[in-house]
């Protein structure tokens, strides 16, 4: 190979030689040399997690695709300057699952080459709604739907060149999972943690079925929400305690409004106003023309607020209860947000609740052995799906009609599905002996239980057992999670 020299001048006259070659273009990686290896690859299970050993162990965790996309069109790919370009539609894999998958696989080769024993599992988070709309809009069945948009995602991923371990690979709507989540159900509803009652929710009037809180944005229909406002304003209970108590130079008469668009999740009654600091009480302000009292300065710091003026509002909190507690005028209370979840939606696609309806009974959870109770078939998908209120299940006698387990009359199936979260985010309920080898969580509770069943995904007795997650889930369990920032916040 011949060099070129090259010579190049520096301070003070010291100059140096350099020598420089040009670098080859780079052959790009035939279709045919990729499959090859790729299929070598498969057979020596390359990606495989070792059995127990004394190696060190790394398990690797990314979120599982939603392969149920509701708009989805046959994906196309082309090779240019030796990258593989994916034009990618909704349901199918996008460049968020590329970025997510791309980095655990760098970081599950890294490791492995550092001599770790790798778990880096993929399964599907196939349960929904809108599987179930993309089914009735082409007249099939969502199973087929959903299990051909995953065959099709795994050639992308293996064309991608993603190492995951395809052995421990799971599917939330195939009955060998969904009997787990129908038998973590019933756990809780034996600990009276799950139970029936009438509640609150948010219809959709579209899809005829419950939406969790987080599928509805309050700020879209906020304007239609003030036009509905009920105009009138009043002096509170009664001035009659002013003739009693008397009026304080320094004290304040707050007006009291009446109001629809108060969030229950929020507080009812009577709600104190904040217009200078909350969205949602300046627009009632504007539109009522009241005026607007800031006591919080853009730095977060306290104004116009006394002997507390200049504080950070996360000091200031703490003071004010101490000083109201001091003057007997108030005291400290927990205030927790947290609120029964409702799980159970009106739909078709998703794990059918595990309960029985007897008429001499009551409500009678599923017997195990009778597990899982299987989705049924569908004769005319476009009928049986059509939203007309209530759930389709309810619409198929064959399905519904069955014998109570407890008196032996007849009976029916309870006819609503699950929420897909409950799929892979149920609380394991604790302090109950379910056979030594059966792993539970150290802690009273832990969710996102799908992370445990790659550990054990083959197994039909139990939803996993200790002797095959002890290598995976000692020393903090999960090492590396990658995932969206939903995930971050709001799965968890």
């Amino acid at each position: 190979m011949l060099l070129r020299r090259s010579y190049r001048s520096a301070v003070a006259g010291v100059g140096r030689r350099t020598f420089s070659a040009p670098t080859p273009k780079p052959t790009r990686l035939s279709q045919e040399v990729d499959k090859k290896w790729q299929a070598i690859w498969d057979a020596k299970q390359a990606a495989a997690a070792p059995p127990a050993g004394d190696k060190p162990k790394f398990y690797c965790l990314s979120m599982f695709p939603y392969p149920s996309g509701a708009h989805i069109s046959p994906w196309h790919s082309y090779i240019a300057s030796n990258s593989l370009v994916f034009l990618l539609k909704t349901g199918q894999l996008h460049i968020g699952h590329v970025r997510v998958y791309t980095i655990s696989d760098c970081i599950s080769r890294f490791k492995r080459m550092q001599g770790f024993d790798v778990l880096h599992p993929m399964g599907w988070d196939a349960f929904g709604l809108p599987a179930e709309n993309a089914a009735i809009e082409r007249g099939i069945s969502p199973a087929d739907w959903t299990l051909s948009n995953i065959a099709q995602a795994k050639v992308q991923m293996k064309a991608l060149g993603i190492r995951f371990d395809w052995s421990h690979e799971v599917t939330t709507c195939q009955p060998d999972y969904y009997k787990w989540t129908q038998w973590l159900f019933l756990q809780f509803l034996e600990k009276g943690l799950a139970y029936r009652k009438e509640a609150l929710v948010n219809w959709d009037p579209i899809d005829q079925t419950v939406l969790a809180n987080e599928q509805v944005s309050v700020l879209s229909i906020m304007s239609s929400l003030l036009t509905s406002l009920l105009n009138g304003r009043t002096g509170g209970f009664t001035r009659s305690f002013m003739a009693v108590w008397g009026r304080g130079r320094a004290a304040l008469v707050v007006p009291l409004y009446l109001a629809e668009y108060v969030l229950p999740g929020v507080g009812t009654g009577a709600v104190m106003g904040v217009p200078a600091h909350d969205d949602r009480d300046a627009l009632f302000a504007a539109h009522h023309n009241l005026p607007v009292s800031v006591v919080l300065s853009d730095d977060d710091t306290l104004v116009a607020s006394g002997r507390f003026t200049g504080l950070p509002a996360s000091a200031a909190n703490d003071q004010l209860t101490d000083y109201l507690a001091e003057l007997n005028q108030g005291r400290r209370h927990v205030q927790f947000r947290l609120r029964d979840w409702l799980v159970s939606r009106q739909r078709y696609w998703g794990t059918p609740v595990p309960v029985i309806h007897c008429p001499a009974c009551g409500p009678v959870g599923v017997p195990l052995k009778d597990l899982p109770v299987e989705l049924p078939s569908l004769t005319d998908p476009t009928m049986d799906l059509k939203g007309t209120g209530g759930s389709p299940l309810a619409r198929m006698a064959h399905w519904k009609s069955c014998a109570c387990p407890s008196c032996g009359g007849p009976a029916e199936r309870d006819t609503d599905t699950l929420d897909t979260f409950v799929d892979r985010y149920l609380f394991i309920c604790c302090g109950k002996d379910l056979g030594s080898n059966l792993w539970m969580c150290d802690t009273v509770g832990c969710s996102s239980w799908y992370y445990l069943r790659y550990g054990d995904a083959s197994n039909t007795s139990v939803p996993f057992t200790k002797s095959n997650l002890t290598k995976w889930m000692t020393n903090g369990g999960v090492d590396m999670y990658i995932g969206g920032i939903e995930h971050a916040i709001l799965h968890l």
